[in-house]
């Protein structure tokens, strides 16, 4: 199995568009991808709010790991409508598959909005078909999903709703869930949520939206206390691309968490008192 911060590696990855044509992927590796975006690195400033020097650093991490520049790059999709991107990566020694979805790009922040109040959103439903089109294709024997920011959320919405051939879910600065999931999902949350493991930055501000379903949270710290500046996935690594050390939240982010989880919960018994009254009306 990859190390967290290998899978870190991947979901930044995942914010870069595929070099070549999804058609040409026969036996194309990361190795292949990272060497093709590096000649052209400059470019990359910007993506995941990230610049070239920081991009220039994580692929020249991935490039000096052989365990990751091994895999293969089985599958990409990226679906404008519902701003869906996400790989699926392939561990050819262990038969698992890695799949990594990207994080909020352009209209997914609206996706980001219904999901506080929705049961499933247009992108998580999309995230999902992606997983089954993947397992058909190729039956791996097992899969370790991975995602920053909301695609660390539709991450963990694929292994609670259909986790069978889940075994490990590690996000990172990845939002939670709405009431509503909750309510329909209960079964399915208890039965895979200890799959997942959820890294987060002390100071950003997508970590505390909504109500988390993680077993595990851990919580680290960074040399900025700028929200902006805790958000992209490589700030959860030190410049030695390891997990950065633990750290508590300010209670002040803990309070934000409290009032969105209680509005989203609110919102649910609205929707539940309005369901009932029309019943009750017909």
């Amino acid at each position: 199995m990859l190390y967290h911060n290998e899978l870190n590696l991947l979901s930044q990855l995942a914010a870069l568009d595929l070099p070549i044509a999804s058609s040409a992927l026969h036996d194309y590796t990361v190795g292949e991808m990272v060497a093709a975006l590096l000649k052209r690195v400059k470019s990359l400033a910007g993506d995941c709010a990230m610049s070239s020097t920081e991009w220039s650093n994580s692929l020249h991490l991935i490039q000096t790991n052989s365990h990751l520049t091994s895999l293969k790059v089985l599958a990409y999709t990226n679906h404008p409508e519902s701003a869906l991107v996400a790989y699926c990566f392939f561990e050819q020694a262990e038969n698992t598959g890695i799949i990594a979805f990207r994080g909020t790009t352009g209209t997914g922040w609206i996706d980001n909005i219904k999901g506080g109040f929705l049961c499933d959103t247009p992108q998580q439903i999309k995230a999902l078909e992606f997983f089954h089109e993947v397992n058909d294709t190729f039956n791996i024997n097992d899969y370790i999903i991975t995602g920053h920011s909301k695609g660390g959320n539709n991450g963990q919405y694929i292994t609670i709703v259909d986790g069978n051939k889940i075994s490990h879910c590690i996000t990172f600065n990845s939002q939670g869930f709405s009431a509503e999931f909750i309510r329909k999902y209960t079964l399915q949350i208890k039965a895979n949520q200890d799959k997942i493991i959820a890294y987060e930055c002390a100071w950003d501000v997508v970590n505390i939206l909504f109500i988390n379903i993680a077993a595990k949270r851990i919580v680290v710290g960074t040399e900025s206390r700028l929200p902006h500046r805790n958000h992209p996935p490589n700030r959860l690594l030190n410049q030695n691309g390891d997990i950065r050390d633990f750290d508590n939240r300010h209670p002040l982010y803990s309070g934000i968490q409290n009032f969105t989880t209680n509005l989203s919960l609110l919102v649910s018994k609205v929707k539940q008192r309005i369901e009932k009254n029309k019943f009750k009306n017909k």
